[in-house]
């Protein structure tokens, strides 16, 4: 494998669009291997517009009790949350045999998620300001990042 610890000489401008994790974790790899001075970098986020942070992000099926035993009665929201998408994927399968072993990704979601919407209630995606150290109450000794609360060591437990 060819390693080198010189950087590549870069003469142009770097946008990045958003500044997520993705790109929180893009920009020192880019820095480690890429020649770039700051004002060659720019990066356009929420805050780049004035937009309020958001926390997360909430994307799910609201189904009660009482509405899954009225479509399937002695079943609960998450039994049929989740066997509603193993039935789209055997109709699926039925209905396309010769297309054999399939990733999820290669199947046409929109179809998939046609068939289980009469399972899964109301579905809606809603931002929230909750953050993994919402309710931290220091039951336990943890190192914690209270000024990143979305650092992966904040959703560990002991």
């Amino acid at each position: 494998m060819f390693t080198s610890s010189a950087k590549q000489r870069f003469a142009g401008r770097l946008v990045m669009l958003g500044f997520g994790c993705i790109g929180q974790g893009v920009l020192p790899l880019l820095l480690r291997h890429i020649d770039l001075r700051p004002e060659q970098l720019l990066i356009i986020s929420a805050d780049h517009w004035g937009l309020p942070p958001r926390g997360a992000y909430w994307y799910g099926s609201r189904l009660s009790i009482q509405q899954a035993r009225a479509l399937c009665p002695e079943n609960n929201a998450t039994s049929l949350q989740v066997t509603s998408a193993v039935m789209a994927g055997v109709i699926w399968a039925i209905q396309h045999p010769r297309r054999g072993i399939v990733e999820p990704d290669e199947m046409p979601h929109a179809a998939i998620l046609q068939l289980c919407r009469p399972y899964l209630g109301e579905v809606d995606g809603v931002y929230s300001d909750w953050t993994p150290l919402e309710h931290h109450r220091g039951l336990f000794p943890a190192d914690l990042d209270f000024d990143d609360p979305w650092q992966f060591k904040n959703f560990r437990g002991p």
